[in-house]
């Protein structure tokens, strides 16, 4: 087919091309633009919403619309309109009576305003969520929350009962919610304000002076003592004393397994009380009596070593003078039970000490029994005031370390030795002996049964045989027949 007539077909479809068009979407759609070839290449179409866009002619007689923007627009549209239409009918279903609308659907995520027919309370809310919320009032959703929670007045003594195992009791006639305010009583403490909430989810010991007297070292020890078949024959010093602190007098009262002229030093002037319990009285005793004269707490020690950045070891567990005979009369009235209760208390063990009641003054100078001893660096020779002095000529080094090296528990530190000046001098620095292997203090010697060989330490005959030390171990102990295919067993020492 020539040029020609290619061209006149071509007009031809366009010229159909434009009456269907015109036929099916009038004069929405502005031609002009149109450079017709076949219907299956794109043309430029102008849509008066949307502007310019390309489209195959077969495609855009086949479209409902002409557009894909103005498709876009009508699916929306009609989605749209049909989530209306279900919006409405099941919010009627749902709350008809309950809530009202006071604004237009929009679409499922745009909020709309809602007016609760009961609390007279006007919120907003999304669509989506208007359809699965069971209230759709948020004072509504409160209120049944509350009511979900609700405890029935037995089950909330049952549940205190069970929690507490009888240390705390709440009468089931005072609960009237889990908010509301109720008073509970502690068996060691006596009554106390609460609520039912508190006392159920947020309380470990309920009574707030228990809970108190649960804090720190002691707490936990006695959280230990009280557990099943751990040992409770343990030796404890209780006392009362006064001490003098950062230039402040005040009443101590604690508990220590050393001496208390060790355990305090120089800051202990006068002891008031003292006596040796089994470890868990002693413990309870002074735990009940932190809990009982906490009001009666001196602090200034505390603030004192707060500010200086230097706290005194015990300076919560201070009291002010009134309290002594407070304090006093209550450790003599407990250990009083402990008799009364046991009369062979003191008999049963005979570390523990009856109560010494007359006061007695304590002076010790301050450095007396811990002056810092000169040091001296055996690589070198240079002298040192004191052990920290030592450690900061090596940098970041503790005071620990080289205490280590003088008392010849470690080689060096740094690969500098050091001992002190005083032993130097005598000739009696101590001799470092190392600790693992053949060394090892408590090493045992094994024998070889087969060749009649000893050795000081599984480790140094299984390095000697070689074989694995754990192997040895394992034939001593009747484990196992052989190691290395060699008898072994240990040496007995004499005594």
């Amino acid at each position: 087919m020539s040029a020609e007539g290619l061209r006149k077909i071509r007009e031809a479809n366009f010229r159909r091309f434009i009456t269907d068009a015109r036929r099916q979407f009038g004069n929405r759609f502005s031609y002009d633009r149109v450079r017709y070839i076949r219907q299956k290449i794109p043309v430029e179409i102008v849509c008066p919403d949307h502007g310019r866009f390309s489209q195959t002619p077969d495609k855009h007689l086949q479209s409902t619309t002409g557009c894909p923007k103005c498709a876009i627009a009508r699916n929306s549209r009609i989605k749209r309109d049909a989530g209306k239409v279900r919006f409405t009918r099941e919010f009627l279903q749902r709350f008809r009576g309950k809530i009202s609308l006071r604004s237009q659907y929009v679409t499922g995520k745009d909020p709309i305003t809602c007016f609760c027919e009961l609390h007279r309370l006007k919120f907003r809310s999304v669509p989506d969520r208007l359809m699965v919320a069971k209230h759709a009032c948020p004072k509504c959703a409160r209120e049944a929350r509350g009511e979900a929670s609700r405890l029935q007045p037995d089950t909330f003594a049952e549940r205190v009962q069970e929690k507490f195992s009888g240390r705390i009791a709440a009468s089931a006639g005072s609960y009237n919610g889990l908010d509301e305010p109720i008073l509970a009583v502690c068996s060691r403490h006596g009554e106390f304000p609460t609520t039912p909430r508190s006392l159920l989810y947020r309380s470990a010991h309920g009574c707030p002076i228990c809970s108190r007297a649960r804090v720190g070292y002691v707490g936990h020890r006695l959280e230990w003592l009280e557990k099943e078949n751990n040992e409770r024959k343990k030796a404890t010093r209780i006392a009362l004393m006064r001490v003098d602190v950062f230039g402040l007098s005040a009443i101590k009262l604690g508990v220590t397994n050393r001496s208390l002229e060790t355990r305090y030093k120089e800051a202990l002037k006068e002891v008031y009380f003292e006596a040796r319990l089994n470890e868990l009285d002693a413990l309870k005793l002074e735990q009940h009596l932190h809990a009982k004269y906490h009001e009666y707490q001196d602090k200034r020690v505390f603030y004192a070593g707060m500010r200086s950045g230097e706290r005194w070891a015990g300076d919560t567990e201070l009291y002010v003078k009134k309290a002594l005979p407070l304090l006093l009369n209550d450790l003599k009235t407990h250990i009083g039970e402990l008799e009364k209760r046991d009369p062979q208390y003191w008999e049963r063990v005979p570390k523990l000490q009856r109560p010494t009641v007359i006061p007695r003054a304590v002076d010790r100078p301050k450095g007396e029994f811990n002056r810092a001893r000169a040091i001296v660096c055996l690589n070198n020779q240079k002298v040192f005031p004191s052990l920290i002095a030592a450690a900061k000529s090596l940098g970041e080094v503790g005071g620990g370390n080289i205490w280590a090296v003088c008392r010849g528990r470690r080689e060096h530190v740094k690969g500098m030795r050091f001992a002190y000046l005083d032993e130097y001098r005598d000739g009696k620095v101590p001799l470092f002996i190392p600790r693992n292997s053949d060394h090892h203090p408590n090493g045992r010697p094994v024998a070889c049964i087969d060749t009649g060989e000893q050795f000081p330490t599984a480790s140094a005959a299984a390095r000697a045989k070689g074989t694995s030390s754990a192997h040895v171990v394992s034939v001593c102990k009747g484990k196992r027949h052989v190691a290395g295919g060699l008898r072994w067993a240990y040496v007995h020492r004499k005594e």
